[in-house]
């Protein structure tokens, strides 16, 4: 199988102190992006640097991982490439590397993967009508990871390039931007029928010889004739030894006749299944490799991966008989993609996860209903004692800020800066960290319904509101808030009946039953979970917020922590069961930590 690439070039400007060029030939795809060592310093010669890298490719064609690595490494002592992608085809494999830096996507059937995004090597099987797209360093800086992956998402090859050259050029500086879109055409080989030339042996044989099947259907006919003379035949006792021992020779040639058959039918079709088996161990094995290369890189795709050769060995295994050594073969392959699972999947199994801080040793029948995080501070809604707890995180110095007269019957709980937010039935109340005081700063609105999640965000309130489908803004500003808002637009009308938690980090992102809804600027924002293998039991708390990388959701039947980027794509998971228990979680990357609220206790568990 070969592949014809036709491509389309992303070009910045020439003009600047960057340079950058592709080139495609042969099943392989070049990029190259350099700079002057210095400012002030002009590029030399940046034709011959890249002549010459294509000449050390033709006298060194990549036919595996190891002259691929062999063949980037050569360049090491060549400070002034700033980014080297080379990807070529051979036997239908792509080997694939990076130095310095860049970034390359695949985009297959629908679906788009970052496949390297620092210095490395990996491989893997091309399919026909696959995209592979690939960046220079500067066209990464100049261009978002998001917009990116959102142009590669919705457009298909032929409008790829024309959506990214005009958000290129329209840059200040563009040198040494070069992206290269290329997408894979199985090239379709049709062969020429010719009809076989038969040739008449017959007329030299003689009629007894003859091995047609018409021969046998007369043979077979003169062995029924000999049955009905055995019936109707008087003849001596020697004719008829003489006629038992001709059908015992007819059925015994008979039998080795079919015999024949059979057997060879049976050895074509043993040796389709063991060149079948051959073949599909070989795509394993390629699979399991690419896959183990890819777990810290690529986890998602590593998974995918895996999933593939696992799907590939179980049909496969329906074909051999238990205890043969094909069969052997395939368990000993299903063993090894399980030893592999669970670092791709990076579910990181707990047992005794320890107590980060116990409440009861501010007040002895303390508890934590719900609590909320700040930079290093922790406020924490105690409703059974109508109490508002502080806790510094990195010192666990705690403290009683709030008592009854103030909490009264307080159901929520946000912190920004120095300032606690707190919903009661008289509306929303601030309470100063530093000096305790309080003071109600919004009544409590006839408009609101069913009140399903309170974040304080850039100082402004959101309230989220599941009987209106709402979410509720006031904006803070000198002499307190302004009056209730919307935060969505006026046409945006999304379904907040199953809501159960509300996030911001500048989107804002609401939990609702299973599903995750991302809105931007008051407008519904595509975002799809990607890479999870199993389903989510029961979902309970959403958290991220603008000092963290990542998505965090608490599924409660599962008993888990799924951690997803923040485009969707499945991260890890932190199972322990104490979490199907859990009231409340928080995380603070800065301090490495998930902090999980149950009871009197707050359970700290490590990021990894």
């Amino acid at each position: 199988m070969s592949f014809t690439i036709h491509t389309a070039e992303i070009l910045g400007d020439e003009k600047g102190p960057r340079w950058g060029l592709s080139k495609v030939f042969d099943e392989t795809i070049i990029l190259l992006e350099i700079a002057p060592l210095t400012p002030d310093e002009p590029l030399s010669s940046p034709e011959g640097l890249f002549a010459e890298i294509l000449s050390k490719f033709r006298d060194h064609p990549i036919k595996s991982l190891s002259s691929l690595q062999k063949f980037l490494s050569s360049f090491q002592s060549q400070p002034e490439i700033v980014t080297l992608i080379v990807a070529s085809v051979f036997d239908n494999v792509l080997y694939l590397g990076l130095r310095g830096e860049g970034q390359v996507f695949i985009k297959r059937e629908g679906k788009v993967v970052s496949l390297l995004e620092q210095e490395g090597s990996l491989s893997g099987f091309v399919k026909d009508q696959d995209i592979l797209f690939v960046i220079s360093k500067s066209f990464r800086d100049n261009i978002s990871a998001k917009t990116t992956l959102e142009i590669l998402q919705k457009n298909s090859y032929p409008t790829l390039a024309e959506n990214f050259i005009d958000l290129i050029l329209e840059k200040e500086d563009s040198s040494g931007s070069v992206g290269l879109a290329s997408q894979f055409t199985e090239e379709k080989v049709v062969l020429e029928k010719i009809p076989p030339k038969i040739h008449d042996y017959t007329s030299n044989l003689e009629p007894k010889r003859s091995f047609s099947l018409k021969g046998k259907f007369n043979f077979l006919s003169q062995l029924s004739n000999i049955f009905k003379e055995e019936e109707t035949s008087h003849q001596n006792e020697q004719e008829q030894k003489s006629k038992r021992t001709l059908l015992t020779i007819a059925l015994i040639l008979t039998f080795l006749l079919f015999a024949s058959i059979f057997l060879g039918l049976n050895n074509t079709s043993d040796k389709q299944k063991l060149s079948e088996f051959t073949k599909n161990i070989d795509l394993v094995s390629h699979q399991f490799d690419e896959a183990v290369s890819l777990i810290d890189l690529n986890p998602a795709r590593a998974r995918s991966l895996l999933k593939d050769s696992q799907i590939t060995l179980e049909n496969l295994e329906k074909k051999f008989a238990t205890g043969t050594k094909e069969y052997k073969e395939i368990k000993s392959w299903l063993e090894k993609i399980k030893s592999q699972e669970g670092s791709a999947s990076k579910v990181y199994q707990l047992g005794d996860v320890p107590t980060y801080y116990d409440i009861k040793l501010l007040k002895v029948d303390g508890t934590g209903a719900t609590f909320a995080i700040y930079k290093n501070n922790i406020a924490i809604l105690d409703t059974k004692n109508k109490v508002i707890y502080k806790l510094e995180a990195e010192t666990k110095q705690g403290d009683i800020i709030a008592g009854k007269s103030a909490v009264k019957d307080a159901s929520a709980i946000t912190l920004h800066g120095s300032n606690v937010y707190f919903l009661s039935q008289e509306g929303i109340t601030t309470l100063d960290l530093s000096n305790k005081n309080s003071k109600a700063i919004i009544k409590k609105d006839d408009a609101w319904g069913n009140l399903a999640g309170l974040v304080a965000f850039a100082g402004n309130i959101y309230l989220l509101d599941k009987t209106h489908n709402e979410i509720w803004k006031y904006i803070s500003t000198s002499d307190g808030f302004t009056a209730r808002g919307s935060y969505l637009n006026s046409d945006v009308s999304p379904d907040f009946s199953d809501a159960k938690s509300l996030s911001i980090d500048g989107s804002v992102w609401v939990l609702s039953s299973n599903d995750i809804l991302k809105f931007t600027q008051g407008r519904p924002d595509q975002f799809t979970l990607q890479g999870l293998v199993d389903n989510i039991a029961e979902a309970s708390q959403i958290f991220t917020n603008d000092d963290t990388k990542f998505i965090y959701l608490l599924d409660k039947g599962k008993g888990r922590i799924i951690v997803f980027e923040k485009d969707g794509t499945y991260q890890s998971a932190y199972a322990w069961s104490g979490l199907k228990s859990a009231t409340s979680f928080l995380v603070s990357e800065e301090l490495k930590k998930i902090f999980v609220l149950s009871g009197s206790k707050i359970y700290g568990i490590d990021l990894r």
